[in-house]
């Protein structure tokens, strides 16, 4: 995981870039169960790209809303297409 990936032009560093995403409403719940304030939380979203704009900047989004066996899948599914599971 890279912080600020889009935001500071690493993306091209790498021959791949998967996004991992939720909701806005699962994202601050989590920050919130972190011990994060408001203005905190605010001030975090203010300083990142919008999901859904890294989302189009991705190769590939991984969606974290499930539980981790389904986050899990996911990783396998892309990892398996992008031909990098082997037997």
């Amino acid at each position: 995981m890279i912080p600020l990936l889009f935001e500071k032009d690493y993306a091209a560093h790498f021959d791949h870039v998967v996004s991992i995403g939720c909701s806005a409403t699962a994202q601050r719940i989590r920050l919130v169960i972190r011990g994060w304030s408001g203005d905190q939380i605010k001030a975090r979203l203010e300083a990142q790209m919008p999901m859904e704009e890294k989302m189009k900047r991705s190769d590939a989004v991984i969606w974290n809303e499930g539980d981790l066996l389904c986050l899990d899948d996911q990783w396998r599914l892309l990892l398996d297409q992008w031909g990098c599971l082997q037997g």
